[in-house]
């Protein structure tokens, strides 16, 4: 029996999960994959493991899969430990109204484990998440606002150094992770991402190369720290038809100018993307403004929308 308190009503549930009552209440009966706990009037109430493991299931369903497989399947990796989210799909980040309680909910547990240096418990987060949600609805509604959050709290010297750096670091092996699922379409431009100069983070430009793999662009992801030297022969080497380099501190934007300048002059064709968050800051160059890619998931969409038409009109 699961202690954990129950949360949602079969209706809520039903919503959330996109299965009707009827086939809720089957699926208990015949399967006893879950054990909803009851009000004292008699009233199901539901975990949110219990969403998990119900939109796992039928996201299973919808692949082709029947529901007594998929149950045998869910329980021999409970068994082994070895409970897995879904393949990741592309799907909108968009959530629905009921769901962004427990999208709050989720940002502040996995916040909670990050300060509290608990990786097994961050992961453990992150795994029900990905089992609820697609890889582009975790990445925009959880992982992104998590890192802007304590990004925050280190900058109002509410957190030190070390917490910073310990959630980025394992907030970018997970989404180094994501990279497995990805495949490229050979049609594609190729891209290379990396952080601006002087940056010392990756995660945001990672989660940006991420959105582009999905997308099908061959992606060629070089994180921080790349010396100029080792770009131009990169650069060279694979003919990249756009650069993306992220940049998120203010005392960074005089060596960022003078790098695309470098860029512009050495490599007219390029096509060449900004993003973070010093786009934003009131000093961010004027002269860079045409290359600002933006910080929402609409800005990706059309800064790419936009790349793309380009490429095949060229």
């Amino acid at each position: 029996m699961n202690h954990i308190q129950g949360k949602y009503n079969i209706k809520a549930v039903s919503t959330i999960v996109g299965i009707t009552t009827h086939t809720l209440r089957a699926w208990e009966r015949r399967y006893g994959i879950i054990e909803p706990q009851r009000t004292e009037s008699g009233h199901r109430l539901y975990t949110e493991e219990d969403v998990a493991t119900l939109r796992w299931l039928k996201e299973h369903v919808e692949k082709g899969l029947h529901i007594s497989k998929a149950v045998s399947l869910l329980k021999d990796g409970r068994m082994h430990h070895s409970f897995l989210p879904p393949e990741p799909t592309l799907r909108s980040a968009h959530v629905t109204h009921t769901e962004r309680p427990l999208i709050t909910r989720k940002r502040h547990e996995l916040i909670g484990a990050l300060l509290a240096f608990n990786e097994s418990e961050a992961h453990h987060v992150l795994d029900l998440c990905l089992s609820m949600w697609d890889v582009e609805s975790v990445l925009h509604n959880i992982i992104i606002p998590v890192f802007i959050e304590i990004g925050d709290r280190w900058g109002r010297g509410e957190i030190s150094v070390a917490h910073e750096h310990y959630a980025s670091q394992l907030l970018t092996q997970r989404i180094h992770q994501f990279f497995r699922h990805t495949r490229v379409n050979p049609a594609m431009p190729r891209i290379i991402t990396m952080a601006g100069p002087g940056e010392q983070h990756s995660i945001g430009i990672a989660m940006f190369s991420l959105f582009l793999r999905h997308r099908g662009l061959d992606v060629y992801f070089l994180g921080a720290n790349m010396p100029g030297e080792g770009l131009h022969a990169i650069l060279t080497t694979i003919q990249p038809h756009a650069i993306c380099i992220s940049i998120t501190l203010e005392e960074n934007l005089t060596h960022l100018l003078k790098h695309v300048h470098e860029l512009r002059k050495a490599y007219p064709a390029l096509v060449i993307g900004i993003g973070g968050q010093a786009t934003q800051l009131p000093a961010f160059p004027e002269n860079l403004a045409p290359y600002a890619i933006g910080t929402t998931q609409s800005d990706w969409e059309n800064w790419l929308s936009n790349l793309l038409d380009a490429f095949y009109h060229s």
